[in-house]
């Protein structure tokens, strides 16, 4: 009543409609259709795909705790240095000088 057929001027007996071609199959040597999805192969292979997520993330936690011990250190280092108590001062020897003798002027 709104839309369809009606509005452009058609009945559905006059539309023909395309005949669709044979599916093409690709085949190996044996005659088995060639797997072409994209991630057909990850169902069988499911430790490997484990396995290659936590590697890297593995890794990275490891050399981000290296870091923060490496830091750790250098903080501790620092402050065994800052706590060290300074050794005391020694006494100056004061020279004076004679009094008979001038400084000299130039």
């Amino acid at each position: 009543m709104f839309g369809g057929d009606a509005v452009i001027g058609l009945d559905e007996s006059e539309v023909s409609c395309p005949q669709a071609d044979e599916q093409v199959l690709t085949l190996d040597l044996e005659g088995r259709p060639v797997e072409s999805g994209v991630l057909s192969g990850l169902g069988e292979k499911k430790s490997s795909m484990l396995r290659a997520f936590l590697a890297p993330m593995w890794i990275g936690f490891v050399a981000l705790l290296a870091l923060v011990v490496v830091k750790q250190l250098i903080w501790a280092f620092g402050r065994s240095l800052r706590d060290i108590e300074p050794a005391p001062p020694r006494p100056r020897r004061r020279r004076h000088h004679d009094v008979s003798e001038e400084p000299s002027q130039a």
